[in-house]
């Protein structure tokens, strides 16, 4: 059965303890009640990608994490790199760190499969509302 207060019932290592105390105060700060859909979206994408890392290999990945990815026919280590792969990519374009040099149709190819990962229909969504290949090399949306 599901619990509401996840973030509150988990034995959590020291690092995800205070990312969710952070997004928990980040919360109160902005006057908003902490519910699970919002602490869902005030943690950061790397905590996330912990999650799949080896201190949770049995506690979450084992018992419950493995459900997020339905359609991932690979192990926790290879979804764990992949994910870290696209927090990477993520920083480096958040940080405005050059990219160009990136072989980037390969990396939002990637990124889109990992959607895949979670939901088709989602993959599916995005590779026809997404203008990337288009744009950036003028290919169609259908590469892969």
């Amino acid at each position: 059965m599901a619990r509401e207060d996840w973030y509150d019932s988990v034995a959590w290592q020291i690092a995800q303890q205070e990312q969710i105390a952070n997004a928990r105060d980040g919360l109160w700060k902005k006057a908003r009640p902490v519910t699970p859909g919002r602490m869902v979206a005030e943690l950061t994408f790397g905590f996330w990608v912990g999650l799949t890392g080896p201190k949770y290999s049995v506690d979450l990945w084992e018992r419950h994490l493995y459900k997020a990815f339905p359609n991932a026919r690979l192990g926790r280590k290879q979804l764990n790199k992949r994910l870290e792969s696209i927090r990477l990519l993520r920083n480096r374009v958040a940080h405005h760190e050059p990219i160009l040099s990136r072989d980037l149709v390969k990396d939002v190819d990637r990124i889109l499969e990992t959607i895949g990962w979670i939901s088709r229909d989602m993959e599916l969504w995005v590779r026809q509302t997404n203008c990337f290949h288009q744009r950036f090399y003028g290919l169609g949306s259908e590469s892969t």
